[in-house]
């Protein structure tokens, strides 16, 4: 029997209606809730967005893409659009030979014939355009022209110092390599690399080998670390057999009575430059005062090409030519020695007749007047001898032996091969 007075326990509301609630609710309610207020920000970030676009003004058309060059044609952005005549992909190669100086031809005849097409070449045929009247040269050209069925010869009826002349001969639909008689080394790949240059790339009106004794690239060769401190030889020696191996000299002696800080005259006939020794630097000889410059002192200094000369000898001895190299050089409308050019036929036939000063015509004006480029490839590497304002009174660069080592070198490794 229960007590007329029993004890009951009360829970607030709030407990006992949380007591009652299953955990599993609460969490699905506060799922829910995430839920919607995520949905919301979507609604309003989409409908903001709607907004913005239905806002927007309308987006004009991208113009048309340029048209493609017509055929023959090179277009450049930033410039006018200019004509290069086409090169197809079978043409004839011709090598033409200003000539006029048997002892620097007895060289280069052996390069060219090492660059006929019937000696596994690229050549054709070479052609030498008379540019003497001195007998004697002319009757050895006689007698060299029947020593290849490549060779031919041209005698121009004015054989003066007019060039421009000298180019009414070209064709169209040939390609042309034009050498100066007075170069006397072609490296085994020169050829190849301005043919395929100039093939390759019709928009560059000539392409020029990297040259030995060139005014301009002079600097560029010193610049390189491809120059050695050379200096000439003051006295003479007797029973000094002559190589062209740089590493049979002896070292340069300091003489009391020179100064090799100013421009000098040569000290004797046939006189040989000696490398300095490993206590010397190429502060104070004749490549450190040279300039980037066509007629700086790279062209009228002998001793600078002196000094080049040796210095590529012993390169070349060393196997070291790629001190060299380089990619192509634009010369952007400055002046550049054209001793050996690849150049298209129909771009000389369409610009005749040229004027005296063919050099000029060739690599800054035709260039400006057509928008095409005179360029050079660095790693076709050729080595001219001598300029006239190298000569000074047919002594300076004439007066050394430089001529001689590289017969001795042409003879040893290219006339007998």
């Amino acid at each position: 029997m229960l007590p007329l007075f029993h004890k009951v326990r009360y829970t607030p509301l709030g407990e006992r209606s949380l007591c009652r609630r299953p955990r599993g609710v609460l969490l699905l309610k506060y799922a829910a809730l995430a839920f919607l207020t995520l949905l919301l920000l979507v609604l309003v970030v989409y409908f903001s967005g709607v907004n913005r676009i239905l806002s927007a003004p309308e987006r004009e058309e991208p113009p048309p893409p340029p048209p493609e060059p017509e055929e023959g044609m090179l277009g450049f952005a930033r410039g006018p659009r200019i004509l290069v005549p086409e090169i197809p992909k079978e043409f004839q190669t011709v090598g033409v030979v200003f000539y006029g100086r048997r002892s620097r031809v007895e060289i280069l005849d052996c390069y060219l014939k090492q660059n006929l097409k019937e000696n596994g070449g690229l050549l054709d045929e070479v052609l030498f355009v008379t540019k003497t009247t001195n007998v004697e040269d002319l009757e050895w050209l006689d007698q060299l022209i029947p020593t290849s069925k490549s060779y031919k010869k041209r005698i121009l009826p004015d054989p003066g110092i007019n060039f421009g002349m000298t180019w009414d001969i070209f064709e169209r639909g040939k390609m042309y390599l034009k050498i100066d008689d007075d170069v006397i080394f072609i490296d085994n790949t020169t050829v190849s690399e301005l043919i395929s240059t100039k093939r390759n790339h019709p928009e560059y009106l000539l392409v020029s080998a990297n040259g030995i004794n060139n005014p301009a690239l002079s600097w560029v060769h010193y610049h390189l670390g491809a120059i050695r401190p050379y200096l000439p030889e003051l006295v003479p020696l007797k029973n000094t057999s002559l190589s062209w191996r740089a590493s049979t000299l002896p070292n340069w002696k300091d003489g009391a009575l020179f100064n090799r800080h100013e421009r000098f005259d040569a000290p004797y006939e046939n006189h040989r430059w000696l490398p300095l020794g490993p206590e010397y630097t190429l502060d104070g000889t004749p490549i450190t005062t040279t300039a980037y410059d066509k007629s700086g002192p790279g062209w009228n200094n002998w001793a600078i090409a002196a000094q080049e000369h040796y210095s590529f000898l012993e390169n070349l001895e060393r196997g070291e030519l790629w001190r060299y190299h380089f990619g192509i050089w634009d010369y952007q409308y400055e002046r550049l020695s054209i001793n050996m050019i690849a150049i298209w036929g129909d771009d000389v036939v369409d610009n005749l007749p040229f004027p005296e000063d063919d050099e000029q015509f060739l690599t800054v004006d035709l260039p400006r007047k057509l928008g095409r480029h005179s360029v050079m490839n660095g790693h076709a590497v050729a080595s001219h001898y001598c300029f006239n304002a190298q000569r000074v009174d047919d002594k300076g660069l004439e007066w050394t032996d430089v001529l001689a080592r590289y017969k001795s070198y042409a003879d040893e490794k290219v006339c007998k091969r």
